[in-house]
């Protein structure tokens, strides 16, 4: 359905600031890694205080059913480490879980871990930054993803879980709220059956790995027009954008209320808006999930269309998001049917 960019940003004069920044923080949450066909992932951690050690937790979540793999590592002041995804879950063997050759993970200060894959006392330590390097051996090209960073209002290594609920609370009390909408500035219009096309990776903390989630996607194109769109995935999604929406086509935007001086040559362009709707299970239901969200954009040849036949030159980058308002109702990460 078609809109006026008046009545999609009206409510932008009362909302809040965003949360969940670049400031450094007590847990990162990184919504990609990718292990497929000739790819390998690099998350850098460092802590950047320099007095105090810290131990934290990186926790790989797989696509297939959000299933965890945790390993602890231990940072010394000033110190960084770089963990390779394949290692941490395949092994120096190669021998992988089913499932796991791509999803996201988390990162969050602990103490007193008893090994290198128990959970341990999260605690508050803002002092953690960080980054997820994507590197594909077939197009010898690489791109970084930022991770969403969200601090903990506590002192300085007090225990997060206020409640005892085991859950990282993104609550304001245990750590930052999340952000209620988040924003990707840009995109470029999907042509079918060219590499130039781009991937949109969805989140959900809210309910946990057992929750189907419901979000809408507001698409705007480049004259302030904007088209309503749905999509439905269970804790953690990456599809091209084009199969969210046709919206997001290129022959999609042409045929809109274009604005003809503002494309990229021959490619169209828009920005779109990301909220939850709800997230459920059989026996729960909860309003306005957190979602968190990746945009990264393949660009091959040249941007004013399909590249030539003998193009080998392939590129990615990460969209940078941004986030509006905030709500107190995610985690990481439920497991069970019912969200606390």
């Amino acid at each position: 359905m078609k809109h006026s960019i008046q009545a999609a940003l009206a409510f932008l004069l009362s909302a809040t600031a965003a949360h969940a920044g670049t400031a450094p923080a007590s847990m990162l949450v990184n919504p990609v890694y990718d292990l497929r066909d000739g790819r390998q992932s690099y998350l850098t951690l460092t802590n950047i205080s320099p007095t105090q050690s810290i131990d934290v937790r990186v926790v790989w979540v797989s696509e297939a059913g959000c299933r965890e793999y945790a390993r602890v590592v231990r940072l010394a002041p000033g110190d960084t480490t770089v963990r390779s995804a394949s290692l941490d879950l395949y092994g120096p063997q190669g021998a992988h879980p089913q499932g796991a050759r791509q999803g996201w993970c988390y990162a969050y200060a602990i103490r007193q871990p008893g090994g290198v894959e128990a959970r341990g006392t999260p605690v508050a330590f803002n002092q953690l930054v960080g980054r997820m390097l994507v590197q594909d051996a077939l197009t010898l090209h690489d791109y970084e993803v930022a991770p969403w960073a969200f601090t903990s209002p506590m002192a300085a290594h007090a225990e997060t879980d206020v409640d005892g609920d085991q859950l990282l609370d993104l609550d304001g009390r245990e750590y930052e709220r999340a952000p209620d909408s988040v924003y990707i500035p840009r995109f470029l219009g999907q042509v079918g059956g060219t590499a130039a096309s781009s991937d949109l990776v969805l989140l959900n903390l809210t309910g946990g790995r057992e929750f189907d989630v419901t979000a809408s996607l507001a698409v705007f194109n480049d004259d302030g027009t904007y088209f309503d769109a749905t999509t439905s995935f269970r804790c953690w999604t990456r599809r091209g954008l084009a199969q969210y929406s046709s919206a997001f086509t290129n022959a999609f935007l042409l045929a809109s209320n274009d604005e003809p001086t503002e494309s990229f040559g021959v490619r169209e362009s828009g920005w779109f808006r990301i909220d939850g709707v709800h997230a459920q299970t059989s026996q729960d239901s909860e309003a306005n999930p957190v979602i968190l969200a990746a945009l990264i954009e393949g660009t091959r040849g040249v941007l004013g269309g399909s590249p030539p036949a003998n193009a080998t030159e392939q590129h990615s980058v990460q969209v940078q998001p941004y986030a509006l308002g905030e709500q107190s109702n995610g985690s990481l990460l439920g497991r069970g049917l019912i969200y606390h």
